[in-house]
């Protein structure tokens, strides 16, 4: 049994930069069993960033740079009491999500995470790393780090709200989960309402981690506003085809001549009659009467004659990202 102040994962030389410097665990407790195969972590949790998280995997030899299969987990998670959830994912893979994917409200939401690291580097031994052979592991850890180190993990949240980057919207509700490695992060499924009761899913891949990532996703919403929002969200180019199918000019002339009226002008009618009739009631027998009897007459006439009409609606979209 082990209990101590910190643990530290001290990256090769190779490995040591700005971006990536040795990931800090405090507060550590669990148990570790040595033999001479190696070392086996049964139990252990720390504080990363604030965050505690279990800590459970191997080191396959007791030499100075040995293979290791590590897994970080954290359940149930309320952001609410602290927003570094991702501090134990790699830099590329937190940009990904905080700059590319998605803008999480630090008021609510309730995250599972896991993050495995691992190590395969040698050839000649070692005990099977993520379920594959050694000399597979080796071959598939490759990319981007010639120590053979990879991570590889999953974010799962219920209960959330934030901002999708592409998109705008506020959601709420959101549901959702991330799987990432060292080339790139799936988005399985992430599913939210917006504030108009419309709703949002996304799904598909970003690869190519880094500045400038390649971004491949889906996106589906139902009962979305056609206004400035969606505008923006789809860019000027688009903003102007939108604008030739929903004139706001040519509406505006047809209101301004009495052809049609906005729901506004109704609602507004409707409570100036209302008034009118409250006045009536209080001065039926007297001077003004009749004129205003001839008001309400030529209010309720406009009702019935020009027509309400709201430019745009409710739309359902699909797009590719």
């Amino acid at each position: 049994p082990v209990s101590a102040s910190s643990f530290k994962m001290q990256p090769s030389d190779s490995e040591m930069d700005e971006e990536s410097p040795p990931l800090r665990m405090t507060d550590v407790k669990g148990s570790v069993v040595v033999n001479d195969e190696g070392a086996k972590l049964i139990g252990v949790s720390g504080i990363v960033e604030g965050v505690r998280y279990g800590l459970h995997g191997q080191f396959t030899s007791l030499s100075a740079d040995p293979d290791f299969d590590l897994i970080f987990d954290v359940k149930d998670f309320d952001i609410s009491r602290n927003t570094n959830i991702i501090a134990v994912l790699p830099e590329s893979v937190q940009r990904v999500v905080s700059d590319q994917l998605f803008q999480i409200d630090r008021r609510s939401g309730i995250f599972n995470a896991t993050v495995q690291i691992t190590r395969a580097s040698h050839s000649d031994g070692g005990a099977p790393v993520n379920g594959k052979p050694v000399e597979e592991s080796v071959r598939t850890s490759q990319v981007g780090n010639d120590d053979g180190i990879r991570v590889s993990g999953r974010i799962q949240f219920h209960d959330a709200a934030g901002i999708y980057k592409a998109f705008p919207y506020r959601l709420s509700g959101l549901i959702g989960e991330v799987e990432f490695d060292n080339d790139e992060v799936r988005v399985v499924s992430l599913a939210g309402q917006t504030e108009t009761g419309g709703g949002i899913w996304i799904a598909g891949i970003i690869s190519q981690l880094g500045m400038n990532p390649k971004i491949d996703l889906q996106m589906f919403a139902t009962e979305i506003p056609i206004d400035d929002r969606l505008k923006q969200a789809f860019g000027p180019r688009t903003a102007k085809q939108i604008d030739r199918f929903f004139d706001s000019d040519s509406t505006e002339k047809l209101r301004r001549v009495g052809l049609l009226m906005s729901r506004e002008d109704r609602d507004n009618i409707e409570e100036r009659i209302l008034d009118l009739k409250k006045q009536l009631n209080r001065n039926s027998e007297g001077d003004s009467a009749p004129s205003i009897q001839n008001e309400i007459e030529e209010l309720q006439e406009r009702l019935d004659r020009v027509p309400v009409f709201q430019l745009g609606g409710l739309v359902n979209l699909t797009s590719s990202i």
